[in-house]
C-alpha cells in the first residue's frame, strides 16, 4: 500500500435483501499528512445456507457483537501500514486469533477487508478489479447460470446440491453467453414439467 495509512474505521448495522440485520464497514486511507485521500465502504450479508467449512458470520450470533469486537481491533489497525492487500487481511485473521474468524465474525472480517481494498483503489482513482489484480487483462468473464435449485433454498422434495450451473463454453460475447445461458434454464423447465407432474414451476431466491 506504499505510503497510504488506515485512517478511521466505522461499522454499523444494515438491513440486508432479505431483511435480516449485517454490518457495513467504512474506512478511509490518509496520507502522512493525515489528509483522507481515500473512502471505501462494504456490506457483507449471509447466505440462507452455511456449510461446516465455513468460518462464523457473527461474533456469539450477533451484529452488535461483531461491531463491538470489529471496533476494538479497528483501534490496532488505525494509523498503520501494510504492504498489500494480503498483508492486511493476513493481520486481520492474526487480530481475530480463532480459526474460524468466530471473536470477530467472518462478515466483519470481509467487510472490512473490501472496504479498505475500495478505499486504496479510490486513492489511485483506480477500478476494485485494477486495483486487486493489475496484471489482468481486460476481458469479461463467463456468466454462470443457475438452473436448478436445491438444498435450503427450495422445498423438502428438491435434491441435496443446492445449485446446478451452466457454464456457456464457446460463446463469444457475454450478451451470447446470457442468452444461451436462459435458453438452457428455458429447456430444462419444458422437461421437468414434461417429465415431472409434480414440477409447479416455482423459483429458488437464488
Amino acid at each position: 500500500m506504499g505510503e497510504l495509512i488506515i485512517g478511521n474505521i466505522k461499522a454499523r448495522k444494515i438491513l440486508d435483501s432479505r431483511g435480516n440485520p449485517t454490518i457495513e464497514v467504512e474506512t478511509t486511507i490518509q496520507n502522512e499528512s493525515s489528509d483522507t485521500i481515500g473512502f471505501g465502504s462494504a456490506a457483507a450479508p449471509s447466505g440462507a445456507s452455511r456449510g461446516v467449512h465455513e468460518v462464523t458470520p457473527f461474533s456469539e450470533g450477533s451484529v452488535d457483537k461483531s461491531i463491538e469486537e470489529l471496533s476494538e481491533i479497528s483501534e490496532e489497525l488505525k494509523g498503520t501500514n501494510f504492504e498489500n492487500q494480503a498483508s492486511f487481511d493476513e493481520k486481520c485473521r492474526e487480530l481475530d486469533g480463532t480459526p474460524d474468524l468466530s471473536k470477530v465474525g467472518g462478515n466483519a472480517i470481509i467487510a472490512l477487508s473490501m472496504s479498505i481494498a475500495k478505499a486504496v483503489a479510490s486513492t489511485e482513482n483506480s477500478p476494485l478489479y485494477r486495483y486487486l489484480n493489475p496484471n489482468n487483462s481486460l476481458k469479461l468473464p463467463y456468466p454462470l447460470g443457475n438452473v436448478l435449485g436445491g438444498g435450503e433454498h427450495a422445498g423438502p422434495t428438491s435434491p441435496d446440491i443446492q445449485e446446478f450451473l451452466v457454464l456457456p463454453v464457446g460463446a463469444e460475447s457475454f450478451q451470447q453467453a446470457a442468452f444461451a445461458n436462459a435458453k438452457v434454464h428455458g429447456l430444462v423447465e419444458e422437461i421437468l414439467t414434461r417429465e415431472n407432474s409434480e414440477f409447479a414451476g416455482g423459483k429458488s431466491d437464488e
